[in-house]
C-alpha cells in the first residue's frame, strides 16, 4: 500500500510517487518479514541501507475501507481494459479474509486494531542490474569465489587512492562486499523474491577522525567536491529495499548455493553473524534475546524460532570452514592505506 499525494494512483501505476509503503501480512508473514529485515541489517552493520521500517497499528474498520477502497480500484481498472495481476486482487481479498477472520498475521492483540510495517520509500534509488541478472559473468563475483585475495583480484587498491585504477577497483570491492553480505543476509531470512528486486543508490565514501567509513547519498555536489578531495569516493552501492517476501519455509535455493561458494567476507559482517549466532544460543540469555525480537521487532513466536534457527545453522556451517575463508572486504581499510588488515 503506497501513499503519496495520490493515494489510489499505486494500484494503476506501480511507478506512483510515494513517501512510505504499509505492509500488513495479507497472506503470510509480509510485515515481520519486513520488520526483521531492517532490524537484522542494523545488527549486522547496516548491510543494504535498508530504509526506517517501523510496526505501526490501524484499526480494523480502517484496514477494511483501505481494502475495499483498493479492490474497488482494481475493478475500475479492469472496467477501462486496464490488465491487473491477479496476485493484486487476491492480496486484498486474503486481507479483508485476515481481517474478517481475526487472523493473528494482520489483527493485533486487541481485536479492534489491525497492524502492519510501515517503510520509508527511498528516492534516487534505480535497479542494480549487475546483481539481478549478470552477477555470475561480473568479476567482482569471479573474485568472491577465487582463494586469490581481493588485492590480488583487484589489483588497482594498490594505485593511488585519488587514481582512476583505485576507483575503478573500490567500486568492484563494494559490488563484491554488498553482494557477499546481501546473500548471508538473505540466507539467514529466507528471502524469495531478491534476484530482480537488487537496487542501487550513489553515496559518498569518507574517512572520519577515528577511521571509520562514513557513506551518505550523493547528488552531483557531492561528487565534484568527492573529485576535488583524494579522501572521499562516489560509488554505486546496493540498496535492499523490500524485505517481506522472507520468512518462508525454505529461502531461494540460489540464495543458498551461492553463499556457500563465497570465500571472501566481510570481517565486521562475519563477526557480527558469529555474535548474534552467539546470542541467540546463550541458554542465560534466551528470554531476553527472545523478547527483543518479539517485542521490539514485532516477530510473532513461531517466526522468531525460524529465524534463531536459521541464523545459527547458516553462521555454523560459515563457521565449520572458517579456514577455507577470507575476511577482505573491509572498504574502511583500503579508504584509510590502501591495504588490508
Amino acid at each position: 500500500m503506497g501513499f503519496g499525494k495520490n493515494p489510489g494512483a499505486y494500484f494503476n501505476n506501480r511507478n506512483a510517487k510515494k513517501i512510505a509503503k504499509y505492509k500488513p501480512s495479507v497472506d503470510y508473514s509480509q510485515s515481520e518479514s519486513a520488520l526483521l529485515g531492517y532490524h537484522l541489517s542494523k545488527l549486522l552493520g547496516n548491510v543494504g541501507f535498508v530504509p526506517h521500517v517501523t510496526y505501526r497499528t490501524m484499526t480494523v474498520e480502517s484496514m477494511n475501507a483501505k481494502a475495499k477502497q483498493a479492490l474497488d480500484l482494481l475493478s475500475q481498472g479492469e472496467n477501462q481494459g486496464i490488465k491487473i495481476n491477479k496476485w493484486m486482487r487476491d492480496s486484498w481479498t486474503s486481507l479483508v479474509s485476515g481481517l474478517r477472520g481475526n487472523s493473528s498475521t494482520v489483527v493485533a492483540g486487541d481485536p479492534k486494531m489491525s497492524y502492519g510495517a510501515i517503510a520509508v520509500n527511498p528516492d534516487g534509488e534505480s535497479d542494480l542490474d549487475l546483481f539481478n541478472h549478470e552477477y555470475t559473468k561480473a568479476n567482482f563475483y569471479k573474485a568472491l569465489q577465487s582463494s586469490d585475495s581481493i588485492a590480488k583480484s583487484f589489483s588497482g587498491l594498490n594505485s593511488p587512492k585519488n587514481s582512476d585504477e583505485f576507483k575503478k577497483a573500490f567500486q568492484q570491492l563494494a559490488y563484491a562486499r554488498d553482494f557477499s553480505s546481501a546473500m548471508m543476509f538473505d540466507e539467514i531470512t529466507r528471502q524469495t523474491d531478491r534476484f530482480g528486486n537488487f537496487s542501487k543508490v550513489s553515496r559518498l565514501h569518507t574517512i572520519d577522525a577515528q577511521g571509520h567509513i562514513n557513506t551518505k547519498n550523493s547528488d552531483s555536489k557531492d561528487e565534484k567536491e568527492a573529485a576535488a578531495n583524494t579522501e572521499g569516493i562516489v560509488l554505486d552501492r546496493m540498496l535492499i529495499k523490500d524485505n517481506d517476501d522472507g520468512l518462508m519455509s525454505k529461502g531461494e535455493a540460489r540464495v543458498h548455493e551461492t553463499l556457500f561458494k563465497i570465500r571472501h567476507f566481510d570481517p565486521l559482517v562475519y563477526s557480527r553473524l558469529q555474535w548474534l549466532a552467539k546470542l541467540l544460543k546463550n541458554p542465560i540469555l534466551e528470554t531476553e534475546v527472545k523478547n527483543y525480537f518479539i517485542k521490539k521487532v514485532h516477530l510473532r513466536e513461531k517466526n522468531y524460532l525460524k529465524f534463531k534457527e536459521t541464523l545459527v545453522k547458516t553462521a555454523d556451517a560459515l563457521e565449520v570452514n572458517k579456514n577455507k575463508l577470507t575476511f577482505d572486504l573491509s572498504m574502511e581499510n583500503y579508504l584509510k592505506d590502501g591495504t588490508t588488515k
